[in-house]
């Protein structure tokens, strides 16, 4: 669940400003600065610190981009884009790297339909790129979620036995 509500800060100077708004609406949890992937490790410890001390929880962050490209090129920049991710939520000790597992649409969107989403193959193919993105890590703080959406392999048994 998805805590906070539009309370984020962008940097650390606004972390004491935000804190004050969430104790007044009885939360504690915000998004990680959406630029994370451009901050220094230091900047991210730093934010991570503060956000820690004001007891303040840095609930998630994520890559929405199609991780199942045709494109071998542009996939693998995505999947590097999510290690480098987790690596930087790791030190913001941010909750959870989140990402959508993609599609196999010519179209290149994460959302778009295709009825190969569906099939054994696809999700053989997402677990090898889910296997590539945590290949050598131990976190302490992060997990990495997928979320499911209905135009994938996470569609229920029922409405898959229709299709």
């Amino acid at each position: 669940m998805r805590l906070g509500g539009f309370y984020g800060a962008r940097n650390v100077a606004e972390l004491d400003l935000v804190c004050q708004k969430l104790d007044s609406n009885g939360l504690s949890a915000i998004p990680a600065p959406p630029h994370i992937q451009n901050m220094t490790d230091d900047d991210c410890r730093h934010f991570g610190e503060k956000a820690k001390e004001l007891d303040i929880v840095v609930g998630e962050t994520g890559m929405w981009d199609n991780l199942l490209t045709d494109d071998k090129n542009l996939q693998e920049n995505r999947i590097q884009q999510v290690r480098s991710l987790l690596q930087k939520a790791e030190k913001m000790r941010c909750r959870t790297v989140v990402t959508l597992v993609g599609s196999l649409a010519d179209s290149n969107p994460p959302l778009a339909p295709h009825p190969g989403n569906y099939e054994r193959k696809f999700r053989k193919s997402f677990r090898e790129v889910v296997l590539r993105i945590l290949d050598g890590f131990d976190f302490q703080f992060t997990k990495y979620s997928i979320e499911p959406w209905h135009n994938t392999f996470f569609i229920s048994r029922r409405i898959s036995m229709i299709l």
